[in-house]
């Protein structure tokens, strides 16, 4: 059985897979260009502090580097090491390495690697924050071949297992948060059966699993804190799962997992839960003076849904909701190459708050953008699953022979995919194409311009073959706008607020606002976007709308520094309100 009591259907890959064009290619390239961005010398400084090395510069200053040093070095290892399994570039690699061996230099004997005195680990997110930013900075930096990377890993591990704070970890700020931390050095090649142990023996809250299996949605927002943070530690729930086959932390999983997105998520898949703001259950903030939709939650979401994908591929949805929330999410919040925004928010301004480039948003986020050739197909021993459509490249082994793959579509703003596959011989292997659910019909999928099968939306459809070098698979996802009605707090009196989707894409309307100054209306009715929505010529995704000269409908994640909304009002005007024109 080895470390996984219940084996996975499908792996998702470490690397072989290179993005070559498309929106996903270059919110890879932006994520570089930050990163590269970053001081070194700010990154290091409290371990260079610690130790009396020579500290130059200034540390990156506010909550997250001057209340849990360390952070901002496992933000940068987690983007740039991820990012170096799928490309080559030195000047990544070389901060990469010189991060890990100051890491390295700042280790005491007994494993203890953080920059601050042991002393001060007990207190505030401490022993759960840097802790499991530092594992998953250290495990990608592993998988681009540093070999200091897990043994200081297991070092701080087997520190932790034996130390007093350990008592009270999940007691402190966000406590849950660290029960990933062990989880995900039990995985790896130095995990250890003491690291569950110490995991279910001082982080598991079984009152917290109960009330999820029971559905009770207080229990979302548990230590008086809605935060996101409660969906890392379910995604390590799941892994508890994965290592003991306990059906317990399955059925806690899954009741949690439907709270979540019959309650607290938005349309577009962001996550409304979020610390220090006013929520219930169904709220659905749109004003941004709520808080809403951080970065981190949807982090935290796709990575269990990932979970979700591995152990039940066939259930298209998993990769749907993981789809949506990295193009509406994700995307949506880097600015560019210089900074990732904290929140989505879906009405009249974007987060434009730049006080700190190095938050948790940011740190979770780039993490993301660097592994996002790994959302895009996933293996099993019968075959491969395209899950995603990018235009990319993929090679992996199959019965002893290597696979290319090659993708080219102009998704998500596209529905033509064409997909070829070279082989070294002749190979008998099942093709599974991901038949998205929110496609606009049947899909007839074509080998060779052959007619072989269709497609049902939401579903797999196997493609079981002996394939040849240079066989081509081609189709054309149906795409059209949908109209989801509003269902939250932020109601207009008299009238109603709908979102709309193209796709998998969340659509904005941009333009000023025109209705009592604070809404944008529209006089035309929400269920039959096709009467006043026209597709705008050579710009796929964008739409002009009748008798609307300012204002488009264009992808959410294009919108900058515009005025806009993801739900505009719908009704006819009143004079209640006063139009600005």
């Amino acid at each position: 059985m080895g470390k996984y009591a219940i084996e996975t259907e499908v792996n998702v890959p470490q690397h072989g897979v290179t993005l070559t064009s498309g929106i996903f290619k270059t919110a890879f390239d932006n994520n570089i260009a930050y990163l590269k961005s970053l001081s070194q010398d700010s990154i290091l400084y409290w371990f260079r502090k610690k130790t009396g090395r020579d500290a130059p510069g200034e540390p990156y200053r506010g909550h997250f580097e001057d209340n849990i040093k360390g952070q901002t070095a496992g933000l940068f290892l987690m983007g740039a090491a991820n990012s170096l399994r799928w490309v080559e570039d030195p000047e990544l690699r070389n901060r990469v390495t010189q991060i890990v061996d100051e890491i390295e230099q700042t280790a005491e004997p007994d494993g203890f690697n953080q920059p601050i005195p042991k002393s001060a680990f007990g207190t505030i997110e401490y022993p759960n924050y840097v802790r499991v930013w530092m594992n998953y900075g250290l495990l990608a930096a592993n998988l681009v071949g540093n070999r200091k990377a897990l043994p200081l890993m297991r070092g701080m591990q087997t520190w932790f297992n034996q130390c007093d704070e350990r008592v009270i970890a999940k007691d402190l700020d966000l406590g849950y948060q660290g029960v990933i931390a062990n989880t995900t050095v039990y995985f790896t090649e130095v995990g250890l059966k003491d690291d569950i142990d110490v995991t279910v023996d001082y982080y598991q809250e079984n009152w917290w699993l109960a009330q999820f299996i029971c559905g009770n949605q207080k229990a979302v927002h548990k230590h008086h804190r809605p935060h996101g943070t409660e969906l890392e530690a379910i995604i390590a729930y799941m892994d508890l799962y994965i290592a003991t086959g306990k059906p317990l932390y399955l059925n806690a999983v899954n009741g949690a997992y439907k709270m979540f997105k019959n309650q607290w998520q938005h349309t577009g898949g962001g996550i409304v839960a979020i610390e220090h703001a006013e929520l219930e259950p169904g709220c659905r903030w749109i004003d941004p003076v709520h808080k809403y939709n951080e970065l981190c939650c949807s982090a935290h979401w796709i990575y269990l849904n990932q979970r979700y994908h591995q152990m039940f591929p066939n259930a298209e949805e998993h990769v749907a909701e993981i789809e949506k929330s990295l193009y509406n999410i994700a995307v949506a919040n880097q600015a560019g190459n210089e900074h990732i925004r904290y929140h989505a928010f879906l009405d009249i301004q974007k987060d434009e708050n730049r006080k700190t480039p190095v938050s948790c948003c940011a740190g979770l986020g780039t993490r993301l953008y660097g592994s996002l050739p790994e959302f895009l197909y996933s293996v099993c021993d019968l075959g491969l699953y395209v899950d995603i459509y990018s235009s990319s490249k993929f090679v992996f082994d199959h019965q002893g022979h290597q696979v290319r793959v090659s993708t080219e579509t102009g998704q998500p703003l596209v529905g033509a995919v064409s997909i070829r596959l070279d082989v070294d011989a002749p190979l008998e292997m099942v093709l599974r194409l991901r038949i998205p659910s929110w496609t606009a019909g049947k899909v007839p999928v074509l080998v060779n311009g052959q007619a072989i099968a269709l497609g049902t939306p939401g579903t797999y459809l196997p493609v079981s073959r002996m394939w040849n070098p240079g066989d081509t698979v081609t189709f054309e996802l149906p795409m059209e706008v949908r109209a989801v009605r509003y269902s939250g707090i932020d109601i207009v009196p008299g009238k109603e607020r709908y979102a709309f989707e193209y796709g998998s894409l969340l659509l904005a309307v941009a333009g000023p606002l025109n209705f009592g100054g604070r809404y944008i209306l529209i006089e035309h009715d929400p269920a039959h976007p096709d009467s006043w929505l026209t597709p705008i010529e050579g710009n796929p995704g964008h739409f002009s709308i009748l008798d609307m000269p300012r204002h488009q409908m264009i992808p959410y994640y294009e919108i900058d520094t515009q005025m806009f909304t993801c739900f505009p009002v719908f009704g006819q005007y009143s004079c209640s309100y006063v139009q600005l024109m």
